[in-house]
């Protein structure tokens, strides 16, 4: 009897956490959705990559379960954890040359700037661009 009990308590628990997570997750998408301005993009530990000033009109556009570049790469689908520190994103094209490939990422909305950091070697731990993980520094402003 007392073991019924204590795993009744157990599974009780794990419910609770996942509709925290679930929630969470729906806060975030709330947050993520809509389209998002590059402010700047820097990649091999640091080096930027040069915006021209038509980079203003390249949007990345978050929509429920599906991420898009402005035409530029194929929709991916995203599955994020904000539950995880620092919250995590990863995304997989649905086409294109890049096809079946998971970015490992991190994530952080601030009002209206995101940051994401992404590698398809490993997931990265800080919003750095990392030569020897060969990863990516997305800084982005909400569109008007």
């Amino acid at each position: 009897m007392r073991l019924a009990a204590v795993l009744l308590v157990v599974a009780a628990g794990q419910l609770v956490a996942a509709d925290d997570k679930d929630d969470a997750v729906k806060k975030d998408k709330t947050l993520l959705k809509g389209s998002w301005s590059f402010v700047s993009i820097e990649f091999k530990g640091g080096e930027k990559f040069p915006l021209a000033p038509a980079a203003e009109k390249v949007r990345l556009a978050f929509q429920d379960d599906k991420v898009s570049l402005a035409g530029l790469l194929d929709d991916a689908v995203y599955v994020i954890d904000p539950t995880k520190k620092p919250a995590t994103i990863d995304m997989k094209p649905a086409g294109g040359p890049r096809k079946g490939e998971t970015f490992l990422g991190i994530y952080r909305v601030d009002k209206d700037e995101l940051k994401i950091c992404f590698s398809t070697d490993q997931r990265p731990k800080e919003f750095a661009s990392k030569q020897e993980i060969d990863s990516v520094l997305w800084t982005l402003k909400r569109a008007k």
